[in-house]
């Protein structure tokens, strides 16, 4: 049984992302709206909340549970936070694969396997370019049998 986690620098990619976007909407609230003080303010708080969430407590949380594990077989996903999901999906099942990389997803992580079999479709989620092969080549090799 092989085991595959998400990419930890997907994880930090997405922290830019979000401290950018929301650097951004906070500098908009404090240039459009210091007209209506106490407005601008909740807002700057609201996003400055939602950001810390995400990127403090929620993102690493994720990134931790999130597990593949490939069988002779199937291959079984373990993932969330809140609510914990166990997927599984055998082999012999897959009808087809799509393969999602971003540009440089080497370097950020952002690569994506989407499992489709009839009735169903399981995402594999922040791989890493090397791990997305492996899987790749695994289920061809169990195709080819």
């Amino acid at each position: 049984m092989k085991r595959y986690y998400a990419d930890r620098t997907g994880l930090n990619v997405l922290r830019l992302l979000i401290f950018a976007i929301t650097a951004m909407v906070i500098f908009l609230a404090y240039r459009y709206l210091s007209f209506i003080p106490i407005f601008m303010w909740i807002i700057m708080l609201v996003f400055f909340t939602i950001c810390f969430f995400i990127t403090i407590i929620y993102l690493p949380l994720y990134f931790k549970s999130v597990n593949y594990y490939i069988t002779g077989r199937k291959i079984i996903k373990h993932s969330g936070f809140f609510y914990k999901t166990n997927q599984v999906m055998r082999f012999d099942s897959i009808k087809y694969t799509t393969v999602i990389s971003t540009l440089f997803s080497k370097k950020t992580g952002f690569n994506f396997v989407m499992l489709n079999a009839f009735g169903g479709r399981m995402i594999l989620t922040f791989l890493k370019q090397r791990d997305l092969e492996e899987i790749l080549l695994e289920i061809q090799l169990y195709k080819q049998k």
